[in-house]
């Protein structure tokens, strides 16, 4: 079976029950009052909830095992974040309904879900960037040519972040000053960088 199909049947085996359980769990608080001309709209959100609910309970059964597989905490948090995600919806929505403007309640559900919520995407926003290859926020470097030992009395200078200044650097000194790309060649010139 395509792991497709499995995560539609475990979606609506947990999500249809959830649309119907969720008023009977969290009934509708006294002072929330919904119109005719409403009430689609709020049956749509909270069919989209439930069934987001059971897809989210797929997400953890199917991808945990792949998640397990990794050593790699971020993206363990990463998991935990876009489950917490999938599967919050339907108890906050539902106790938001029930609530209503009580501030005690309200105050238990901004704890909740909310920081939550803000917390797992901070987390995704953080694997996301680590993803991409990170943010490249560093101290500019510089490589002076001066400070090579030189037959060619060489004055260039070369600015920029280190992977940048390394690159010139290596083809600088390959091309100009008749060095072998090595190892050797990089770690010396990578320990004459200075922070600019």
């Amino acid at each position: 079976m395509k792991i497709w199909v499995k995560f539609l049947i475990i979606t609506l085996i947990l999500g249809i029950p959830a649309l119907i359980l969720g008023p009977i769990i969290w009934p509708a608080s006294d002072d929330i009052t919904v119109t005719s001309s409403q009430f689609p709209f709020f049956a749509f959100i909270a069919l989209v909830e439930a069934l987001l609910f059971g897809f989210g309970v797929a997400f953890l059964i199917y991808i945990l095992p792949i998640v397990k597989k990794k050593n790699d905490k971020f993206t363990w948090w990463a998991f935990v974040s876009l489950t917490w995600l999938l599967v919050s919806w339907w108890p906050h929505d539902n106790m938001h309904i029930n609530n209503g403007l009580n501030p005690a309640g309200l105050l238990i559900i901004d704890l909740t879900f909310h920081l939550s919520i803000i917390l797992a995407s901070l987390i995704l926003t953080f694997y996301f960037i680590r993803s991409i290859g990170g943010i490249k926020m560093g101290k500019r470097k510089v490589a002076d040519c001066r400070l090579m030992p030189s037959e060619k009395n060489c004055s260039l200078t070369i600015a920029g972040t280190e992977d940048e200044v390394m690159k010139v650097a290596v083809r600088h000194a390959v091309e100009e000053h008749g060095h072998t790309d090595s190892k050797e060649l990089r770690k010396q010139i990578k320990s004459m960088l200075k922070d600019e």
